[in-house]
Parts: C-alpha cells; structure tokens; sequence
C-alpha cells in the first residue's frame, strides 16, 4: 500500500502522486474486528493521482465521512479487483458519507468504481468513470431498499459514464 490510512480522523492528503504499488495505491479504513473497530472519520483527499497500482487506486474499508476530490484513478491492473475506486468495508463495519467530485476514473482493468456491501451515503458529482475491461460501475450485493435509518442512498449527479452495463437476477 501507497497510502495506508487507519483508524485516523481529521486526514487532508492532498497534491500529490501514487503509483506502481504492490498493492493499494491508498487505503482508507479501519482496524479491529467486530464489535472493536477503529474506523477513520472525515478524510479529505484532493488533486491526488494514483495510478498504475496493482490491487486497487483507492480503496475504503469501514470509515465515516470521506471527501475524495479533483483526483484522478486510473490504470489499475495487477490482481483483482483492479477497480479505481473500491469501496469493499466487508464484514469489519459500514462505510458511510462518500462523496465523489470532479475526478476521473478511467483505464482501470476493474470497475472504474465498484460498491460493495455495507456501504450507504455515496454520492459522485461531476465525475468521469470509464470502464476498462469490466464495468465503469459496480454495484453487488447492495441490499435495496435502504432502512430508513440508514443515511441517504447512492446519488449520481453531473458526471460522465463509459460503457456501463448493468444485470439483474431473474425475477
């Protein structure tokens, strides 16, 4: 990992590069496991380039607040997921209040940015994503709809998609 963020709160990262990590090109999240999770909390990225990384540009496991602005994720190819933006916080916790805002998510040989379970609030403004070899947008194992005390759902407003597909089970 490039950049690893844990347990952190209050983190400005800001103008400047990642690339050709092993792994993550950042990290955000948490430590401890259930019932003892440490997670980080109002995270600001901005006019970061994070590029040719193996796994992932950008992944966030379970945190609160993340501000990721004017960056670009690209070209992310090694070992899956290989997505630019992963928001994967599995069974450590929830990953809640993403916003996603004028940056670019492009050549990745994953989803330009792929949304996993336990992830609510997101919302991505005046954004490009375009697929690599699989989907500019990801979206699994997202149960919808939302229980009303969870914060609001996933919005995409003004931004720009390549290639998007999308599959439904059957009904």
């Amino acid at each position: 990992v490039g950049i690893d963020i844990l347990a952190s709160p209050k983190v400005f990262v800001h103008h400047l590069k990642v690339s050709n990590c092993w792994g993550d090109g950042i990290y955000v999240g948490a430590i401890g496991g259930v019932g003892t999770t440490a997670i980080s909390s109002d995270v600001t990225l901005s006019h970061v380039l994070s590029t040719n990384n193996r796994r992932q540009g950008l992944s966030m496991g379970p945190l609160t607040r993340i501000y990721v602005v004017s960056s670009t994720f690209s070209e992310t190819n090694g070992t899956a997921p290989q997505d630019g933006i992963d928001i994967e916080p599995q069974t450590q916790g929830t990953t809640r209040n993403v916003r996603i805002e004028g940056c670019t998510l492009t050549g990745n040989t994953g989803s330009g940015l792929e949304l996993a379970q336990h992830v609510t609030g997101v919302t991505v403004v005046s954004t490009t994503i375009s697929a690599g070899a699989a989907d500019g947008i990801a979206i699994s194992r997202v149960e919808i709809p939302m229980p009303p005390w969870l914060p609001p759902p996933t919005r995409l407003a003004r931004s720009t998609f390549h290639r998007i597909s999308s599959s439904a089970a059957p009904r």
